[in-house]
């Protein structure tokens, strides 16, 4: 079943990308949305479509956030809209649509920056999963599922990836 899903979701993101056009682009957004009903579905597609494109072209420029059609059109984005796109695909699917903001020390080769930074600290978003009381996070590069009894324990384990 999964590779049926992924194959069908490979074909909606081709037809997209092939279009090259923002209404072609909605509309597969909208097919995504309804063949993507669970977290691990969502981590899945994310992490084989995504590509990591920062907005941000100059020092001190605006970060922009994009939807997750035009993120579709675009073929990824930086964390933020990443973090969109997994709220986008998920909100009708029982999962709050809630955007964390964190400040997070990096090191180079973090699971959850596979881009080139140099060391120090950023700003970083990810989704917040909650579901039956229980946490998680869909973060750029990683997805823990909502089972751990608080949010600081799903926050921990972003810690450790972090540091190791």
């Amino acid at each position: 079943m999964k590779k049926i899903l992924k194959l069908a979701l490979a074909t909606i993101i081709s037809t997209a990308l092939t279009a090259g056009c923002a209404t072609t682009a909605k509309t597969e957004a909208r097919k995504l949305r309804q063949n993507i009903n669970t977290p691990e579905e969502a981590s899945t597609f994310l992490g084989d479509f995504w590509r990591y494109k920062s907005d941000i072209v100059l020092p001190g420029a605006e970060d922009d956030w994009r939807s997750l059609s035009y993120s579709i059109y675009n073929g990824g984005g930086d964390c933020d809209d990443y973090t969109l796109a997994s709220m986008a695909l998920l909100s009708d699917d029982g999962f709050p649509t809630t955007m964390l903001w964190v400040r997070t020390k990096i090191t180079v080769g973090s699971p959850f920056f596979p881009f080139s930074f140099s060391q120090g600290e950023i700003g970083h978003a990810v989704h917040l999963l909650q579901k039956d009381g229980k946490y998680g996070l869909i973060g750029n590069g990683d997805f823990i599922p909502p089972k751990y009894g608080s949010l600081e324990e799903s926050f921990d384990l972003l810690a450790n990836y972090n540091a190791n």
